[in-house]
This record gives C-alpha cells, sequence and structure tokens, in this order.
C-alpha cells in the first residue's frame, strides 16, 4: 500500500484537517529538499540521515511506501551518487504527495 490508512486516520483524529494541512505544507518544501540530499551525495551517513528525517514525515502522514523505500536505504551497506533507491524516494514521495492530496480534496 502506498497509503496507510490507519496512520492518516490517526493523523487526522489527533488534529484534523489543520494539521493535516501543516504537515502537508512542511513535508512539500522538506520533501523535496531531502530527496535531493539522497541524490547529491556520494556518502552512506549523509543518505542515512537524510533517510530517516524522509522517513519520520512519511511515517507521519501515512506514506507507507516511501517508509519503505527509506527503511531500504537505512539498511543500505553502500551509496553512490546518484544511487537508484534515490530515484526510487523520490517517485514515492511524489506518488505519495499525489495520494495525499487527493485524500485531502476528498475531506
Amino acid at each position: 500500500h502506498d497509503l496507510d490508512p490507519r496512520a492518516y486516520q490517526s493523523l487526522l483524529k489527533q488534529g484534523g484537517k489543520k494539521k493535516l494541512d501543516a504537515l502537508l505544507d512542511l513535508f512539500k518544501g522538506t520533501g523535496p529538499e531531502r530527496v535531493k540530499e539522497l541524490q547529491a551525495t556520494d556518502d552512506l551517513a549523509e543518505a542515512r540521515s537524510a533517510a530517516r528525517a524522509l522517513k519520520s514525515s512519511a511515517a507521519n502522514l501515512g506514506l507507507a511506501a516511501l517508509e519503505d523505500t527509506c527503511d531500504r536505504i537505512l539498511a543500505a551497506k553502500t551509496w553512490t551518487l546518484k544511487d537508484p533507491l534515490s530515484q526510487e524516494a523520490e517517485k514515492k514521495y511524489r506518488q505519495g504527495m499525489a495520494l495525499l492530496m487527493q485524500a485531502r480534496q476528498s475531506l
């Protein structure tokens, strides 16, 4: 699943649309920055740092597919510039944001 309905519903119960909107706005800014960090480094520690931040936001918003990709980055033994996992993270970020925006519009 790309969007974890339990996490998404939990977020809505905790803070409603206002909290969801605040987190979406924040993630629209920080998500692409973390993805760019993943794509621009050949340092495993830097990649893991960016992945941890991305995973935390993804978990808060219920983006299970992005969370899974971040777990794979965190488990990686090596990292290269333009690593395929960084491309996957970008794809999952874009897909996840589209799903969240669609879900938000239906509220």
